[in-house]
């Protein structure tokens, strides 16, 4: 997680404001995102707010169910909200496919890194084929993506079926066959 963190000292550096006030103004207000979130912090770096870039030590996005849903239907939507494009259609392409293969030299199967390979784009997890030869969810059709964090809380993007769905959990467990079963009722009934 060091490397989001570093990411986001340098967007917010970019941005010139606190990636929270920035994200307030360009995303959560125009896609109607209310007041329930709050983005954790380091605190100051030569006078500017720096948050999280990711979700450790408790200091990521913290959010509702409902705003969860919003960001996925703009991810959905190519970045689209009203009529107004608010994220780069290919940036989110780019981000939601894999971005190493699961053949990557040096792959080790020993490595817990190495067992994600095929299944992570640019902080999405994405239903590529992964280090095992097998998908991370079966039965969802290959475009799925999904934001996982702190204590399996979970927003899927499903582009072939047109679906965002969001699960607020607090088992602290990640397990992403339990999806498995969810995919394959999903599929029977949809197709």
């Amino acid at each position: 997680n060091a490397g989001f963190d570093m990411l986001a000292l340098a967007l917010t550096k970019a941005a010139g404001e606190p990636l929270d006030t920035f994200f307030k103004r360009r995303i959560a207000d125009p896609i109607g995102i209310d007041s329930r979130w709050m983005w954790g912090d380091f605190g100051l770096v030569n006078g500017m707010k720096i948050n999280n870039g990711s979700g450790g030590q408790s200091k990521g996005i913290c959010t509702s169910a409902e705003n969860l849903a919003r960001i996925g239907l703009l991810l959905l939507n190519n970045g689209y909200w009203n009529g107004t494009q608010l994220l780069s259609a290919d940036w989110i392409a780019q981000a939601t496919c894999p971005q190493s293969p699961a053949n990557l030299p040096p792959y080790d199967p020993a490595d817990w890194y190495t067992k994600f390979c095929g299944g992570y784009g640019f902080g999405f997890w994405v239903n590529g084929i992964r280090t095992s030869g097998k998908k991370m969810w079966p039965d969802a059709p290959d475009r799925t993506f999904a934001q996982i964090g702190k204590y399996n809380n979970v927003c899927f993007v499903i582009p072939e079926w047109d679906m965002v769905l969001v699960r607020m959990g607090a088992d602290k467990v990640i397990d992403s066959a339990r999806y498995t079963a969810v995919f394959a009722k999903l599929k029977s009934a949809l197709i």
